[in-house]
């Protein structure tokens, strides 16, 4: 991503590596301590960790929806560190929006 400085890629990329070892992802207060950058990467990261164990990269899609609503992440930014086709885009959406009628959140997932 072109726009990105050095520091926001770092981040991105220590978050990625992160989420593409946690077993789980953390709730969203614990996630607030950390930059967006960092939580980015960390969903991309867990969202392929996800499609690598359970061998469907719709169940990644599903969880980077979840997560992305879970910490209020820009789905744009999300969608382009991801770089999925359009099916997995939209379960992405799908998802988030999904988690968000779940928790009667009013905004998100745009």
């Amino acid at each position: 991503m072109g726009g990105q400085t050095n520091e926001a890629r770092a981040l991105v990329e220590t978050g990625f590596q992160v989420g593409l070892d946690a077993d789980k992802a953390p709730g969203a207060n614990e996630m607030l301590r950390y930059k967006h950058d960092y939580v980015l990467g960390f969903v991309v990261g867990r969202s392929i960790s996800e499609s690598v164990q359970r061998a469907s990269r719709e169940a990644g899609a599903v969880v980077a929806g979840q997560l992305a609503a879970r910490y209020s992440l820009p789905m744009d930014r999300l969608l382009a560190e991801l770089e999925f086709t359009q099916e997995l885009r939209e379960q992405v959406r799908n998802a988030c929006e999904a988690k968000l009628r779940s928790v009667s959140k009013p905004d998100g997932c745009d």
